[in-house]
């Protein structure tokens, strides 16, 4: 009987710790881990401090969402993209990126030749206290809203 609540008591500190990892967005590991990402639509919000201008993008503003078994897809601003995330401590990349080629305007291309080319490569990943998404590299800083299409 003792054997059993001590049992009871293991998994009753364990598996609370365990689920945090996963259902929280960046839970106590430090690190950003696949349970925070997976599941989730993020909206890139700005670049390097510069607030995404919704109107030179026809409203079509660039999002990454990633799924099951780490499966990434979103828009870029002007053509579609999907490819294999990968994470590994606190570095993000998605290789290889398949996209589509339609044509896009001058600020489209801009900011979509930049988006492709920061998540195809490692880059600094971390959530903050807002659950904003941040992708770093030396030049270049990302930030995405967390926007879910289910409450």
């Amino acid at each position: 009987m003792k054997q059993l609540a001590a049992f009871i008591l293991v998994l009753g500190v364990v598996l609370p710790a365990y689920a945090n990892d996963y259902d929280g967005l960046c839970g106590n590991s430090g690190f950003v881990t696949q349970g925070d990402l997976q599941h989730h639509r993020w909206i890139l919000e700005s670049i390097n401090g510069n607030k995404i201008d919704a109107a030179a993008l026809d409203d079509r503003i660039p999002e990454l969402e990633i799924g099951e078994q780490m499966m990434a897809s979103g828009y870029s601003g002007c053509n579609r993209f999907n490819g294999k995330a990968a994470l590994r401590k606190d570095q993000f990349s998605i290789y290889p990126i398949a996209s589509t080629r339609m044509y896009c305007k001058a600020e489209q291309n801009d900011i979509e030749s930049m988006l492709l080319k920061i998540l195809g490569r490692e880059s600094t990943i971390s959530i903050d206290a807002d659950k904003n998404l941040i992708l770093q590299t030396d030049d270049t800083l990302l930030q995405f809203r967390l926007q879910d299409r289910v409450g």
